[in-house]
């Protein structure tokens, strides 16, 4: 007796994106950055209404954060510690110089 897959045949191969096998979170996380760096470009306007300097050095440096870890293949551990030290050093730039 034939087995069912004898009967129906194998599938045919796929020739198209294989959705599964995307990293949802690296695509997330540029996206993420991206749309963070373009929302800065726009920061102007909301800084003379009163928003401090700290927390757009935040901003551009978390969506530097995000656009490396989406670019490259590196953990989120290590972009997470180069996302620090360019806090820490953009900072000491701040209230330093």
């Amino acid at each position: 007796m034939p087995s069912k897959r004898d009967l129906i045949g194998s599938p045919p191969a796929s020739t198209g994106v294989e959705w599964a096998q995307l990293q949802w979170t690296r695509i997330s996380a540029f996206v993420a950055g991206v749309g963070i760096a373009i929302g800065v470009l726009w920061l102007p306007a909301l800084i003379e209404a009163g928003i401090p300097s700290v927390v757009t050095a935040g901003l551009v440096v978390g969506s530097v954060g995000l656009v490396y870890y989406g670019w490259t293949t590196r953990t989120w551990q290590e972009a997470g510690q180069l996302c620090v030290g360019l806090g820490f050093g953009e900072l000491l730039s701040m209230f330093l110089l």
